[in-house]
């Protein structure tokens, strides 16, 4: 039986220019291709995601008759335009998902990308538009080569990055920044308007079991209640309610509302929570 090679008899690891060798080499996925979809609506002049990846990276999916305000304010970008019928979020975003086939949805409000590896007390690390880029691509491939399909980041508060557990493989992804690779059993219920991300979640904990989560970046969002069109302009109480009735109905004590901590106050009584029916892994 031949002996095991030691670490040292691999070869030197690749250094960068700077002469401090890499932990890992690059990985070898192949790429997968995937469209970065933007839905959009009474925004024009606000679409902040410009901010946070180059603009000829996504498409802004707008209404038919905004299209020309799109065009006008974002000239660097691909506007598609969806049937009229095809609203309110849930159904624009089912429409994309059956158009492209694996997407990465962006909100238009989410204007920078976050780096969670660093101390509590260091200063913030903020990607630039093509580190963030390749991240999004990276953990594309990641998801697919993995087995899941549906995939997506990190919380914007610090505090809750698990440096021991930078990838979860369970759990509810923020719609924020959520992507699907073609091929999957997901799809958005048409019924659901404001809480769409706990139903492709809860779906895809049903149908697929596991995703896959890089926590070691946060796309930030302005803050959900505060800024005019959008969602926005649906989302009340009375839908959030709607809409825990209905994930409440499908899938049972896997959803409930959400309690208030000394960290995170309630901003409404219909606040959901995810609660995996099994570990994660």
């Amino acid at each position: 039986m031949a002996k095991p090679k030691k670490v040292t008899d691999l070869g030197p690891l690749p250094v960068r220019e700077d002469e401090i060798p890499c932990l890992l080499p690059p990985d070898e996925l192949e790429n997968v291709p995937f469209k970065i979809v933007v839905p959009t609506k009474g925004r024009w002049d606000r679409v902040w995601v410009k901010e946070m990846i180059p603009e000829d990276s996504y498409v802004l999916l707008c209404e038919p008759q905004e299209v020309d305000q799109y065009r006008e304010h974002n000239p660097n970008t691909e506007i598609v335009a969806h049937p009229k019928e095809v609203w309110p979020y849930q159904r624009k975003v089912q429409w994309a998902l059956e158009k492209f086939d694996s997407i990465l949805l962006l909100d238009d409000d989410v204007f920078e990308c976050m780096h969670l590896e660093h101390g509590g007390k260091d200063p913030a690390c903020k990607l630039g538009p093509e580190d963030t880029l390749a991240w999004f691509q990276r953990t594309a491939n990641e998801t697919k080569a993995s087995g899941a399909y549906l995939f997506g980041f990190g919380d914007a508060d610090v505090r809750n990055y698990d440096p021991h557990s930078p990838f979860r493989r369970a759990g509810w992804v923020a719609a924020s920044s959520l992507g699907i690779i073609g091929g999957s059993k997901l799809n958005f219920h048409p019924d659901v308007w404001v809480a769409a991300d706990y139903w492709i979640s809860l779906l895809n904990a049903y149908e697929h079991r596991a995703c896959w989560m890089d926590w070691r970046i946060c796309p930030n969002a302005k803050p959900t209640f505060k800024s005019e069109g959008g969602v926005s302009g649906t989302r009340t109480i009375e839908l959030e309610k709607a809409d825990y009735e209905i994930l409440k109905r499908y899938f049972g004590e896997t959803i409930t509302k959400k309690e208030a901590t000394m960290r995170a106050k309630l901003t409404h009584e219909w606040q959901k929570r995810f609660v995996i029916p099994f570990s994660r892994f």
